[in-house]
This record gives C-alpha cells, structure tokens and sequence, in this order.
C-alpha cells in the first residue's frame, strides 16, 4: 500500500520571526529532510516521507540577549484513511516551570495528501489538532505538551561563567531515552541565561557541567565541576542536589534552590556559582548531607589537574584507558572541548582503577600524560617532555596529579617526588618537538616575530666540550662529556658546540692531525668529522634545516705552538665542505637578528668563532679570508669559561652560584654561556654527576635561569634542553 503514496505525506514550512530556534529533537517519521537549527528571521521546510504522526521541539532563543524564551513544539500527521491533523504550543505555561511560545500555526487542509503546514513562531495559533480553519484551543498531542514528562531542571548561570556541557547520567539503562532530547552543549546557558531540560521517566539522574572563569586577558581558567542530580519516581518524594564549592576536588557550588518535595510535575533550579539553599533529602534547607555519588565525585580515584605554562593554547588530542571500559572510565569525558588557554587549568577525573592518559598539542608540539591509581599497588605518572608532571602521593587513594605543561617534570612514573630520568610507560616515550629543525618550524609557526629575535635574545641550546663523546675518548673516562656525535647533537637541537681543538699525535701512524681535547687528554674527534657531520647535518634536508643557525666556539686552542701550526687548521677548515656555509663576520655580531643571517646568503648558517690567540694567527694570515669570527667581539669578557664556570662538584654550590651571579651575566650585551654544570675530580666519571646537574637545570631552581639565558650548555646533552629552548624562545618572540 505504501507505493499508493507519491511525494511527501507532510511538508513543514517553519518561520523563526524574532527568535533563534534551536533544534532540541523530533519524532515520527522517517523524515527526508531531518529539522535543524533556524535563525532569526528566515524559514526552512522539512518533510516526513511518510503517513505517520510526527513532530518537532524547539528552544526559543532572544538574539540579543541569549535567554531562553520558552519552548516552541508542532505536532501533525497525514494518515491515509483519516483525517489530517495538526497543532502548535500556545504561549502560556501549561505545567509548571515550562514556558511555551506560541507555534503559530496557521490553516491547513484536514485532508488529501500531501499535508502542507506553515508556522509563524510567536504569532497566534490559527487552527489546532481538529480544526483546519480554526483554533478551537483543543490539545490533544502529548509531544506538543512534553505529556508525561517527569521533571523540568532549570540551570541558571547568575556569575557570567563560561559554562561548558560535561555529560550526564541516569541510574536506569535507558540513557537518552529518559529525556526528552538528550542533553547536550545545547543546553548550557550562556553568560546571565538560563536553560531548560525535561526528565521523562521516573530516574535518578544528572548533568555535570565544567565552569570557567574569564581572566584579564581575555582566556578562561576552569574552576571546577559544577554537579546537578535530581530524581522524580512515582512511589516516593522528589530529591535533587547540587555540588558544594570544594576547590581540592576542583567542584564549584551548584546553587540548588529550595523546591517541592512531592507534585506530579515538579521543577528544580540550579544557580551555578551560588550556594545551595536545599539538598537530597532536604528540599527547603541545606543540610549538609551529601548522598548522590555522582555530584560529589565520591569514588573518584584520581583527580588529574592540567596548568598550561606554554605561551600558546593547548589543543586536546585525545585520551586512553587500558582497560575495556573506555570513556565509562570518567566522570566525564575529555573532549574537544578541553582546549586549555595560556596560564588556565582544567580538571579531569578518572572514576575507575585504571591506566589512562590525555594527549594535548599546539600546532607542532604535542604533550602526554599518562597515570594510574590501582586499588592495591602504588600509584604512578609520568609526563613526555615538559609536560610537567610535579609531586605526587605515591599511595592512597583518592589521588591528584598536578601537570604544569611546558614546564620540565619534577617527578616520574615510579617516583613521586623527584624524576630519576626512567619512562616506562610507551604513551609518553614519543619527542614531542621536530627537534633536528626547531629553528624551521619556530620561523613557520611565528613568521612576522621569530625572524626579528636577535642572537643575544636568543635561548640557544649548546653542550659543553661537544667533541668528547663516546666512543671518541682515548683516556680516563672522566674526559667523556657527552655520548651523542656532532651529527646526533645537531639532531636533537644543539645549536651552540664548545670545541677546543688540539694538534694531536696519531699513535699509530706516527701523523698529526687536527683534533680536539679535553684538558691535557686528546679525544678520537677530528676536525675532519665535525665539518663532514655539519654537512651531512645540512646537505641530506636542506629544506627542512636551511634555518638552523649553529654555532661553532672554537677555543682553548692546544699544542698549535706557531702560526705554521695554526695555518694547518684554518687551512683545513676553510677547504673543507663545511666552508660553503660559513657566515662572513662582516659588519654581523651578537645583535644580529635571525633575519639579516637568513637573507644574507643562500647557504651560509654557520658561525665560526675564534679564541683571542687563534684569531691574531689568523689575521696574520697572507690572504687570509673573513669566514672566521672574532669572538672577542661576539662573546662576553670570560667566554672561555674563565668567568662564567662555576667550577664545582656540588649541586647545592651550584645553585647558589648560578642565583648569586646571575643578574650580572644576563646583563651582558654580547653572547653569554649558562653553564650548569658540575665538575667531577680526574679519578671519576662525569656522568655520576650528570642526574644532580639535571635536577638544578630542570627543577625549580632552574625556572629563572632558563628565563634569563642566553647560550646554555650542559654535559651529556638531554633534548628537554632544546624543549626548554623552543618554549623560551616562543613567550620571547611573542613579547616582541
């Protein structure tokens, strides 16, 4: 029989007038137009391809001012064997708490195929279910009236909040079907607004609702959860209740106003922000009792807070959970919605015992955090490079992870208290940053200010005694300074090599050759495979790394006893095919910006910088070639690390050196090397002390040094130097 009907059995042609009407759900069907939001002002026609009884609900909406103005709802059908029918609400309030606009439904045909319906929203009903030609005030479509609805919930946003939908829950396994259209985003009230949702069914149930409060600069920092449960059944009195201000557990007071314990059609109201006048069990007073899991987080087992320390907003990425359950795992689930402004928090909580972890990003540069709080076994976190992570209790439960994204971490996964440097967990075990091209991308994502950062203005990450690393020592292994070649140095970011060259002897076949040294011990090194790496470095991704600026500082110049000597070296280097990319002196120095050296030349990127003894050879030099710097006019007095070395074994003397002269080494104008290093004796290795340097340079003593630094270098080089260089160098370019 239903290939009897040709076209559509009804066509609905709504015109919003004054009001924004937000699309809220539908029913019958199916329909070949499906209803959707409609401005003010305009009209838009939806049909249902079908002989059936069908509707559509709608929120009236003031443009101007956001409020909610009531609720507009058309009910019809166009059955084949009877008579057409249709209705709009009328504007007046049918049951308590719910305001209705009127429908505006005009005349229309009570029968024939197909049923062409027109409404004007806020005009008067010109006709109803029985009357084509008419209003008769006859209602008798439940749908048009939200018939049998349980329970009206009006939030209310009083403070001007940011207000963002969480999720929420019902006790029954019917889920969305207990409303009359699941609530969603839709239903957050704006700033001084206030919205409506409709319980159907006898249930207990809630919403969770993420509050924001506008900073001075115009970003929103989350306060916390603002948790509304409310319950209608038919047997026993209505109860609600709303979260308490608790900023431990990150819960904003949800502001339940008194209501009616009993009634048919009752209504709760929810002033975010304000106290709570009643509560569960108590409709007409505050007691204090807190029965409702749900609105006090009461089984939570990790309350995971996230700062963004990063000059740039923190977009989420995604989440995990190890275990099967998924997004049921929180109390409310991470989302699109959890981007995090510059210096703003946000909240999640983790409900179930589980491993878990968020991925965050900004543009190029991604941050994970992962954690866990089992029931009988410790609890653990970690964070991938500068995510963060600071103290934590290693037992117990509830827990709270403090992430300070863009900030080195202070603790780890099997530590609560410190980092020992371990990542055992393969979710944060990634480089967040393209580390081999930071320069590159910095000048892509910051085009108009990155460009202008001069040399001395820079965060520049360099190593110390660059050429004594492994597998290159000849000698006691306190020589060796890194375990990283030029090539692999240059890959994770260093930009600045401290190289002392030294005119050594090859054993074996009794020649000598230009090297490199660390004190009186030669290392295995050459001059030959620093030019050649810094070539492969350039020549295997021109396009990627063709801005990355390095810097060679060549000092401590050994065993070149005469300028004959001397030749040899600049000879060799000037010959060599790292020659292609030296940058002239010229009329450059320490404040050039980044711009002038990129322009300058196709190729040239490389900053050779000579010691005061090296550079009078080669001045004096027949024909000598300007590719070669001074560094006495590019570094400050002491740059050689007569000034600036705290020559110390101690962290703690380390600390205090480094606080005490600070101000007076970032007040140099020329290029200055931050040194936070500590030096072991001639019997052990550095290494044993590389952990304590680690924990001065990225702890908390570290955050005003990294502020102020120009050049800093460090032993065994650790890529979260370079981290810390990229984030420095974006808050420098954007104060520019």
């Amino acid at each position: 029989m239903e290939s009897e009907i040709s076209g559509y059995a009804v066509n609905v042609i709504i015109n919003s007038n004054i009001y924004n009407l937000q699309y809220l759900g539908c029913w019958g069907g199916p329909w070949e137009l499906t209803p959707t939001d409609i401005p003010s002002n305009s009209s838009k026609t939806f049909s249902l391809n079908s002989n059936n009884r069908g509707g559509i609900w709608y929120r009236a909406i003031n443009p101007l001012t956001k409020e909610e103005h009531g609720f507009v709802t058309m009910s019809f059908t166009c059955p084949k064997y009877s008579d057409n029918s249709a209705e709009g609400s009328a504007e007046s309030i049918y049951q308590t708490g719910i305001d209705f606009i009127n429908a505006g439904l005009q005349t229309y045909s009570e029968s024939g195929h197909p049923l062409n319906l027109t409404y004007q929203v806020g005009q008067s009903n010109l006709a109803c279910w029985s009357s084509g030609n008419s209003n008769n005030n006859e209602i008798e479509c439940s749908e048009t009236k939200f018939g049998s609805y349980r329970l009206s919930v009006k939030i209310e946003n009083p403070k001007s909040y940011q207000l963002k939908f969480g999720g929420y829950w019902n006790d029954n396994s019917q889920g969305a079907s207990n409303w009359y259209w699941e609530p969603g985003s839709k239903d957050v009230p704006p700033a001084n607004c206030m919205r409506t949702i409709l319980l159907k069914d006898n249930d207990r149930a809630g919403v969770y609702l993420r509050v924001l409060e506008q900073q001075d600069n115009q970003s929103y920092t989350e306060l916390g959860f603002a948790n509304l449960s409310f319950t209608n059944p038919k047997l026993t009195s209505i109860s609600a209740e709303g979260s308490s201000t608790d900023s431990s557990n990150a819960l904003v007071s949800a502001g339940l106003k008194r209501y009616f314990k009993v009634g048919d059609i009752p209504s709760v109201n929810f002033h975010i922000g304000n106290l709570n006048l009643a509560c569960w069990d108590h409709a007409d007073s505050n007691n204090g009792k807190t029965t409702c899991n749900q609105t006090t987080f009461k089984d939570k087992r990790a309350l995971i807070e996230v700062n963004n320390n990063t000059p740039e907003t923190l977009t989420f990425d995604n989440y995990w959970n190890d275990n099967s359950s998924g997004k049921s795992n929180w109390y409310v689930e991470p989302n699109t919605d959890d981007t995090i402004d510059p210096d703003c928090t946000r909240y999640f909580v983790l409900k179930d015992n589980d491993r878990a972890g968020l991925y965050f990003s900004q543009a190029w540069i991604q941050f994970h955090l992962s954690f866990t709080c089992p029931k009988s076994s410790h609890n653990s976190a970690e964070g991938s490079p500068h995510a963060g992570l600071q103290s934590y209790s290693r037992g117990g439960t509830p827990v709270t992870f403090t992430y300070n994204v863009g900030s080195p971490n202070l603790a780890c996964w099997d530590s609560g208290n410190s980092n020992d440097g371990r990542r055992v967990c393969k979710h944060t075990a990634v480089l967040p940053f393209h580390l081999r091209r930071w320069m590159g991308k910095l000048k892509e994502e910051y085009p108009t200010k990155f460009k202008t950062l001069e040399l001395r203005k820079l965060f520049i990450p360099g190593t110390h005694d660059s050429a004594c690393y492994n597998n290159s020592v000849l000698a006691t292994p306190w020589v060796q300074t890194q375990d990283l070649t030029f090539y692999n140095q240059l890959l994770n970011g260093v930009r600045y090599f401290d190289v002392r060259p030294s005119y050594n002897l090859d054993t074996l076949s009794g020649e000598h050759f230009n090297g490199f040294h660390h004190g009186l011990i030669s290392v295995a090194a050459t001059l030959e495979g620093l030019t050649s790496q810094i070539h492969q470095f350039y020549n295997e991704s021109w396009n990627d790394r063709q801005y990355e600026i390095i810097i060679l500082d060549f000092t401590h110049f050994q065993y070149y006893k005469n300028n004959s000597l001397y030749e040899s070296w600049f000879t060799e280097i000037l010959n060599s095919s790292l020659n292609q990319y030296l940058i002239p002196q010229g009329s450059f120095g320490h404040s050039t910006d980044l711009n002038s050296l990129w322009t300058a030349s196709t190729k040239q990127r490389v900053i050779a910088s000579l010691s005061a003894d090296a550079y009078t050879a080669y001045t004096a030099m027949t024909g000598s070639k300007p590719n070669l710097w001074e560094g006495a006019n590019l570094f400050a007095p002491g740059w050689d690390g007569t000034t600036f070395w705290p020559e110390t074994d101690s962290k703690d003397r380390l600390i205090e050196y480094l606080n005490n002269h600070l101000d007076s080494f970032s007040a140099n104008t020329n290029l200055w090397a931050l040194q936070p290093l500590l030096t072991p004796g001639k019997t052990s290795s550095v290494y044993r002390l590389v952990e304590q340097a680690y924990a001065a340079l990225y702890g908390p003593s570290g955050i005003p040094w990294r502020s102020k630094a120009n050049i800093v270098i460090q032993d065994y080089y650790d890529e979260r130097t370079t981290i810390e260089a990229i984030m420095e160098n974006i808050k420098r370019a954007k104060a520019l």
